[in-house]
Formats: C-alpha cells, sequence, structure tokens
C-alpha cells in the first residue's frame, strides 16, 4: 500500500532507528538487499502504526463530546457543518479514512451520503442517455437519520381532497448536502441535480375517526 508524504518521513525516521540499533559491522549498504529488507520492515510497521492511529483516533471520536469532537475532525480534515446534528458528524469523523480513500470519486460519493446518514443513495450519470454530459450526474438521497429531517402533514394548506405526509428537509440540511457533495465529487464532474425523495403518501381521504387513503405516490425535492 502506498504511503502519503507524513507516512513517507516516519518510514524514513523507522529506517533510521532500526539500522541504528544494529552493531556497526552488520550496518547495511544504502540500495543493498539488507538495505531493502530494512526498508520493507520500515514500510510494514509505518502501515502498522497509521492503523493503530486511525484505531485510537475512531475510539477517541466515538466517546468524545460536542466540545472535543471538533477538534478530532480538524485532525482528521472533516469540518462541522453549522446545525449540523452531532451524532451525524461522529459518524463522519469516525469514517473519516475511508472517506477520503474514497474522495472525488463517484463511489466517495454515495459514502459521503452514506455517512451524512441518507439511505439508498444512487448516482445517475448522464452520459447515458446524453453522450454529450459526458460530466454530469444526478444523486437520489432518500430518508436515513431523521435528526435533520422534519415531520410534514399536508402542505399547507386546509385539509382537503388530498393529505400529503411524510418528511422533509430543513433549509440548513439543504445547504449542508449542497456544500458537502461540491466538495466530494471529481473535480472534473458537473452536479446537475441532488434530488430528496421521502416516499410520501398521497391520495383522496375520508374525514373521521379513521382515514381511507386511496391512492398513493412518490413525492420529491429538488436540493440543487
Amino acid at each position: 500500500m502506498p504511503l502519503n508524504a507524513s507516512q513517507e518521513q516516519l518510514k524514513d525516521q523507522i529506517t533510521q532507528v532500526l539500522i541504528d540499533d544494529l552493531p556497526p559491522e552488520r550496518q547495511p549498504r544504502s540500495g543493498g538487499i539488507a538495505w531493502e529488507m530494512v526498508r520493507t520492515l520500515a514500510h510494514q510497521q509505518t502501515l502498522l502504526s497509521a492503523r493503530a492511529l486511525d484505531i485510537c483516533c475512531n475510539w477517541l471520536a466515538s466517546q468524545a463530546d460536542a466540545e472535543h469532537l471538533p477538534l478530532i475532525g480538524t485532525l482528521r480534515g472533516i469540518e462541522r457543518f453549522p446545525f449540523e446534528d452531532l451524532e451525524v458528524f461522529r459518524a463522519r469523523v469516525v469514517g473519516a479514512r475511508a472517506f477520503w480513500q474514497k474522495a472525488g470519486t463517484l463511489p466517495g460519493i454515495k459514502l459521503a451520503a452514506l455517512q451524512m446518514g441518507y439511505s439508498n443513495p444512487q448516482i445517475i450519470e448522464h452520459f447515458h442517455q446524453e453522450p454529450t454530459a459526458w460530466a454530469e450526474f444526478s444523486i437520489i438521497l432518500q430518508p436515513g437519520n431523521t435528526a435533520y429531517t422534519a415531520w410534514k402533514c399536508g402542505d399547507g394548506s386546509a385539509a382537503g381532497p388530498t393529505l400529503t405526509v411524510g418528511v422533509g428537509l430543513s433549509e440548513p440540511e439543504k445547504r449542508r448536502v449542497r456544500a458537502l457533495f461540491r466538495d466530494v465529487k471529481p473535480a472534473h464532474a458537473k452536479i446537475r441535480n441532488i434530488i430528496y425523495t421521502t416516499g410520501l403518501i398521497c391520495g383522496a381521504f375520508t374525514a373521521g375517526p379513521t382515514a381511507i387513503v386511496t391512492s398513493t405516490t412518490s413525492a420529491t425535492t429538488i436540493i440543487f
């Protein structure tokens, strides 16, 4: 597995420690077989150290309170959005390693949506239907974590022959979705739409102790 710049520095330091522990007569020649063996061992120890650090950060993130979790998030390159639910932010901090491994790819966008608390995110690449739209894609989200959704009954109008019930997104959540997907999308790609589908139940009903729903349909919100 390749190392990043800081891990390469750690590998160099581990290499030097391993060599310094050898007696003078056993010091390997730079570029020789023994030298490469030491470098291979240092590489593996660097990977192990990075993984151990990742496990420790995950544990700290899972236990941290609202004051200290943002500090851990900053160390892992994850910032909390305004009004973002604490537990959703915690999930993103814990998942930072996987997030950054896939950032800038379409699979990374799906992972980001899952970490944000949405279920079954879908990516539509428009070039399949429109060859000239080779860099455009849309995202379809479905309700997941209800911490940032608002229960909705009706569309604000007086009760009548139709009734709409389900969940909608708050305005701060819409801003969070737009901001995060702009950050994680591939550099060359263009987001056409971000669509939130609630699967609302709609239909005629009979007033009284019980409502009789006669038809159903799905409702969508265009976030972007």
